[in-house]
């Protein structure tokens, strides 16, 4: 999922397994290499989803990333 993020909450446990999970901000640039689809269709998938929330967002790619 590729979003416009306007409030980043507190982490909090998960309320179904009571997980807490990190949050990692990555840039659009590096969300194929994080993610390491094998397959052909999940890349694409993503470089529609990058495509497309570029377009809508009109984002300004910043480089940094890290754990929020």
């Amino acid at each position: 999922m590729i979003a416009q993020i306007k409030k980043v909450n507190n982490i909090i446990p998960d309320i179904d397994n009571g997980k807490v999970y990190k949050r990692f901000l990555a840039n659009f640039n590096n969300v194929k290499k994080y993610l390491n689809y094998n397959d052909i269709a999940g890349n694409q998938l993503i470089d529609d989803a990058i495509t497309k929330a570029k377009k809508k967002y009109q984002f300004n790619i910043n480089e940094k990333e890290d754990y929020i």
